[in-house]
């Protein structure tokens, strides 16, 4: 056997990739964090998901991170980077380099993991269907449950069958039909997409409009509390200003992967950078945070007696969130942008398209309800 080199780690970053390659491949890999997402799913089956649930997420990510940088620079100093196989990494470095029996060991890790992972992911995929589906986002058949009569008459916990068929017959077809050269650049932008909406959400449910947050003084006149209300309304709401983050921090990485003239690119992607810096500072000083939100666990107590968990370091480490993930689905192919664009009309469209039905049907039941009232009065 043949030990590693660490020779192949000069120079550590190619000249043919540089900052550029890196970004372009870690905005490409991205999709390899989605396992802690799939954490986030599963919550509902947790017995302590307030203080469970982060916990398994950040620990998701750390060990995640960890492992694949520990894994990459393995297998670069086994073999060069260029000679990588894109078909199976780690079994040809180790077949290389002569340890055999590692190349067959890894070989059947891999033959043996990948459809473990399939599996977990149409588990979490069916729990969120179904959650979504008692929302009524998504149809009921995703909601429905099937129950087992024990010989003693008793039903056992139910599954749910018509959601776990439907997702993975839509699973098969997916990887039958569609190469993964397209969908690595989908789920990539998709997950990058994703984590941004999780940081919206978070600067939506924590902060107040400033317009909201001003109550007013008993010893203020009536034309300072108009003056106070005019100079609030005035200000940027929340909602404008979590569009300038987005915005910016896109714009950032756009200008940095796509100007030719490294002069240009770098005081663009600055201007813009600082842009949303500034954003942040704006909304962290004018808005007005919330101590408690609608969505705190009363119910339970953990808003009140228990300790529940809160992001700290807000809204500067939702900001920078938004900021990198815009910033790396900048450098996601155009065409991966475009079937994310596509993907997410199709689903603003379809949510239209489900709710206008579903608030005629309403309003036709209250009516014939209202009715028969009237007819048997």
């Amino acid at each position: 056997p043949r030990p590693a080199s660490f020779s192949n780690w000069k120079p550590f970053v190619p000249e043919e990739y540089g900052l550029s390659g890196i970004l372009r491949g870690s905005s490409i890999l991205f999709f390899a964090f989605i396992g802690f997402d799939q954490v986030c799913n599963l919550s509902g089956e947790t017995k302590n998901p307030v203080t469970d649930v982060p916990r398994a997420v950040i620990l998701t990510l750390l060990v995640d991170a960890v492992l694949y940088m520990l894994a990459a620079l393995a297998l670069t100093a086994m073999v060069p980077y260029d000679e990588i196989s894109l078909v199976s990494g780690f079994p040809r470095a180790f077949g290389v380099n002569g340890w055999l029996w590692a190349e067959k060991m890894t070989a059947l890790g891999e033959i043996t993991t990948l459809p473990l992972v399939v599996l977990t992911a149409i588990q979490s995929q069916s729990r969120l269907l179904f959650a979504m589906s008692k929302d009524k986002l998504v149809p009921s058949a995703f909601g429905k449950m099937t129950y087992e009569t024990s010989n003693d008459g008793t039903e056992k916990m139910g599954n749910l069958t018509d959601n776990l068929r439907i997702c993975g017959v839509v699973v098969v077809l997916i990887a039958t039909f569609i190469p993964f050269e397209y969908l690595d650049d989908l789920i990539s932008a998709g997950v990058l997409f994703l984590f941004s909406l999780t940081d919206v959400c978070l600067l939506t449910i924590r902060y107040k409009s400033p317009s909201h947050s001003f109550l007013g003084d008993d010893a203020m006149t009536d034309d300072e509390v108009s003056y106070s209300l005019i100079s609030a309304n005035g200000s940027l709401s929340v909602g404008n200003l979590i569009a300038l983050l987005n915005i910016f921090s896109m714009a950032s990485g756009l200008s940095f992967s796509y100007c030719d003239s490294a002069a240009l690119r770098y005081f663009l992607s600055g201007t813009f950078a600082l842009l949303t810096i500034f954003v942040t500072i704006y909304m962290a000083r004018s808005c007005e945070q919330s101590e408690s939100t609608h969505y705190a666990l009363e119910g339970d107590g953990y808003g009140t007696e228990k300790k529940r968990f809160r992001t700290p370091f807000v809204p500067y480490l939702p900001a920078f969130g938004i900021f990198l993930n815009s910033f790396m689905m900048a450098h996601i192919h155009w065409v991966g942008l475009i079937m994310l664009l596509g993907y997410l009309s199709f689903g603003v469209f379809g949510y239209a398209y489900i709710s206008a039905r579903r608030d005629r049907s309403g309003n036709d039941e209250v009516e014939s309800e209202s009715m028969r009232i009237l007819e048997l009065s």
